[in-house]
């Protein structure tokens, strides 16, 4: 069977690489200059499987694609060549998920409270406060035991260019408007408190993030459904401090 290949791109049918070059469905994309040598260096990419192309982000797109010419270089992942065309979109089921999670996070009303308090959630107004409850709960043992596990099964299973990409994304897309959020409410007094709400959001949206890439390996389900419930905290408008033996320590305000 043939070789398949594939190219990601940006929403806007760019490059991740370069931001410039321009794809369309079936029309040839050539570089000049692209020599014979290493899987680097000029010329376009193409990955060897829908998980493995290396310098995307979140959201893209997904194309089936196919080499005009011989291959000057490759490696495990991807190939290089001088020209190349799209041929098809494809949809996976991650990256459907992925995207929307995507434009799920620019959607959040953070700091709202707005949204139904969880069975399994202790809830407190104030960070110090959840703070103080959970380490009378052995939070410096549990809290670096759950969210350590979660981390290290989602990341050992995980794609490692896809799921490297899909953290590093929701991350960034988190943090910053978790930041925004806070600037505009108590910024200035409660910078900290604020910046450690920020980076406790960013965390679970990078760990929920590779948990959508490796849902559908061994465990992958239940990995996933253990970060949907962090990130729910915060899609309801509250902040997530740690989780005691299946227990959240929930916060109303980070200030």
């Amino acid at each position: 069977m043939p070789q398949r290949y594939y190219k990601a791109l940006r929403p806007d049918m760019k490059s991740f690489r370069d931001g410039e070059t321009e794809w369309e469905l079936g029309q040839p994309v050539t570089v000049e200059g692209a020599e014979e040598g290493g899987a680097c260096g000029i010329g376009l990419h193409l990955a060897k499987s829908e998980w493995s192309a290396k310098g995307i982000s979140f959201p893209m797109r997904l194309f089936s694609a196919e080499p005009l010419g011989p291959v000057l270089g490759e490696d495990e992942y991807k190939i290089r060549v001088a020209a190349a065309k799209i041929v098809k979109e494809i949809k996976p089921a991650w990256l459907r998920q992925m995207n929307r999670f995507m434009a799920e996070i620019e959607r959040i009303d953070w700091y709202s409270c707005k949204g139904p308090i969880g069975k399994e959630w202790n809830v407190y107004d104030t960070r110090i406060v959840a703070w103080d409850a959970a380490w009378d709960a052995a939070w410096d043992v549990a809290r670096g035991a759950a969210r350590g596990a979660a981390w290290a099964a989602a990341g050992d299973a995980a794609r490692a260019a896809a799921g490297d990409a899909a953290g590093d994304a929701a991350r960034a897309a988190a943090r910053a408007a978790a930041r925004a959020a806070a600037r505009g409410a108590a910024w200035d007094v409660a910078r900290g408190a604020a910046w450690a709400a920020a980076r406790g959001a960013a965390w679970d949206a990078s760990l929920l993030a590779r948990c959508i890439i490796t849902h559908d390996l061994p465990d992958g389900e239940k990995r996933y459904r253990y970060a949907r419930k962090r990130w729910q905290i915060w899609k309801r408008g509250y902040c997530l401090l740690c989780d005691v033996d299946g227990t959240f320590y929930v916060y109303r305000k980070p200030w």
